[in-house]
Order: C-alpha cells, then sequence, then structure tokens
C-alpha cells in the first residue's frame, strides 16, 4: 500500500478519535447521572458546549504574553498527533504506527504548554493548578512509560504501536492485565478524573486540571477542552488497541473492518463505562495520598514486569 494511502488512513483514524471525543466524555457524565439517579446531560451536550464557545470571543488577562494564546492549539494539536501512533481498527503494513514512547511525550508536550499558560496569567489559582498537575505527571509518566516497556519486552521488539497492537492471545495473561491495571490507574491520573481530581467541581481550591483553565475564554477555552477530551480518548484507545488488542483485524477486508470496528468501539465504551464506575464509587483523595494511588500503580507496573519473567 502506498505511502499516500497509508497517512490518509492515519489521518482519518485521528481525525475521527478527535471527533468522538466529546462523546466518550459525554457519555461518563451520563452514567455518572445514572448512578446518582439523575437524568444528567444528553450525550451530544459537549458538541454544544463546544459550539456555543466557538461564537464566543476571547478575553485576556493583562499580564497574558503569547504564549498564553499559543497553548491551546499546542494542546490540542500535542493529543491529535498522539492517536495517530498506534493502530485502532486493525494492524499490519497499512495500519497507524509509531512510537508508543513519543506519543506519551507528545501529550506531555500538550500538558507542558497548559500549565505555563496556567502561570502565565499570574492567577493564583492558576498556579496552583500548574503546580500540582506537573507534580503529579511526574509521578504518572513513568509508570506509564514502565507498562508500555513491559508490553515490548512481551513481544521481544519496539514499543512500536502496530507491533504491540498485532499480539493476540495473551490479553488475559496475568503480566499483561497487571499491566493495563497500572496503565488504567495512569490514565485517570493523568486525565484528572476521580480519585486524583474532580473535573465537576467549582471550588477552586481543590481544582488540578480546571485551575489552569479559568482565565480561558471564548475558542481558547473550546480548544483546551476539546485538548483535554481528546486526550483522554486517546488514552482509553491506547489502552483498548495495545494493552487489551484482542479483536483487531489483519486485513483490509470490509467485512473484517466492519468488526474490528465494532470491537474497538465496545472496548472503548466499556472503559469509558469503568471510569464512571470508578468515580461513582470512591472518593476523591487529598492531594498527598495522590503519591501513594500512584506508588501503587508503579507496583503493579513493575510485578508486571516480574510476572512476564517468570513464564
Amino acid at each position: 500500500m502506498s505511502l499516500a494511502v497509508r497517512l490518509a488512513l492515519t489521518l482519518s483514524q485521528a481525525a475521527l478519535l478527535a471527533a468522538v471525543a466529546p462523546l466518550v466524555n459525554g457519555f461518563i457524565k451520563v452514567l455518572k447521572a445514572r448512578f446518582q439517579r439523575r437524568v444528567g446531560p444528553p450525550l451530544t451536550q459537549g458538541y454544544r458546549d463546544l459550539a456555543k464557545l466557538l461564537v464566543k470571543e476571547n478575553l485576556h488577562a493583562a499580564p497574558t504574553s503569547a504564549l498564553f494564546r499559543l497553548a491551546p492549539a499546542v494542546s490540542l494539536t500535542s493529543a491529535v498527533l498522539a492517536s495517530a501512533t498506534f493502530p485502532c481498527v486493525a494492524f499490519g503494513g497499512w495500519a497507524a504506527s509509531g512510537d508508543v514512547l513519543t506519543a506519551l511525550y507528545v501529550l506531555a508536550l500538550g500538558r507542558f504548554f497548559t500549565a505555563l499558560a496556567g502561570l502565565d496569567a499570574a492567577s493564583a489559582f492558576g498556579g496552583l493548578g500548574s503546580s500540582r498537575d506537573v507534580s503529579i505527571a511526574a509521578l504518572a509518566e513513568p509508570v506509564a512509560v514502565v507498562a508500555v516497556l513491559v508490553l515490548a519486552a512481551g513481544v521481544g521488539g519496539p514499543p512500536d504501536g502496530a507491533v504491540l497492537a498485532g499480539v493476540h492471545g495473551t490479553v488475559f495473561t496475568s503480566w499483561r492485565l497487571l499491566a493495563a491495571i497500572a496503565f488504567f490507574l495512569v490514565v485517570l491520573a493523568e486525565c484528572a478524573r476521580v480519585p486524583v481530581d474532580n473535573p465537576a467541581t467549582h471550588l477552586e481550591l481543590t481544582m488540578v486540571h480546571e485551575a489552569m483553565l479559568l482565565e480561558y475564554s471564548g475558542r481558547e477555552f473550546a480548544a483546551s477542552t476539546l485538548a483535554a477530551q481528546v486526550k483522554q480518548t486517546v488514552l482509553l484507545a491506547l489502552l483498548a488497541a495495545v494493552f487489551l488488542p484482542d479483536g483487531l483485524g489483519a486485513s483490509g477486508d470490509p467485512g473484517a473492518l466492519a468488526l474490528s470496528a465494532a470491537a474497538f468501539a465496545a472496548k472503548l465504551f466499556g472503559l469509558a463505562a469503568l471510569v464512571a464506575v470508578v468515580e461513582s464509587s470512591v472518593a476523591k483523595l487529598r492531594l498527598f495520598r495522590v503519591p501513594d494511588f500512584l506508588g501503587a500503580a508503579a507496583g503493579l507496573a513493575i510485578l508486571a514486569y516480574v510476572a512476564r519473567e517468570a513464564l
């Protein structure tokens, strides 16, 4: 298959993940509302909120610089680029491929600019959120890297998205499940979900991610919000496609692709449902307990490596 066709398929996958990101986030909100015996917002509320923000003007605090205006675009672009490094529906010579570790650090680039933007506004709450976010990231990123390297060691190759997704029949081995659980805990931290952060909070003193976005408005706030939703969808898709790859097809046959797409969608929304279950079952941790939470994730990742070596 030509390079142009592969590039078109990869870009289509990235665009699709970005397009469904508000739907995935809305699905989590709807399930949480149902668990709390509330009606909750419609599934498409995320798209309505973005459309409303896109017609509003951007307002900037006096201390802000060009960095504040650049951060939303960088954050959104990094999330979209990360979605093009692993196959979601099928693997093989024509699927999306790239270094998964690079994808993690491309996402970290977006976080870096968002944290700088929180400081750039000279807001007390923005600085507080930036400080907390980078502190949590410093603990979460190594765990994600170790979990990916455990998978790479399991296949005896590089941490290439297509290579890792092409391993079938080992999903329910102990070491792979441990690595998947460790990565899922990292996803909760990276996406500012309970028990690390509460995305629905209105209390500035308890905010982490949302505190960095308090000074944004209009189209820039829409871009920052969409970037967070795309990042969440990309990490859940990475967990579904790379850590739990069963269901991905190996050919471009339309029938096989349809089945693979259905399997991927089921895994993606199943993981989103798991996020809703966790958020409805546990309370938000106090900030000084977050290292214990991520330490448990690190222990699971290391245990996954030990279990793989023992087999």
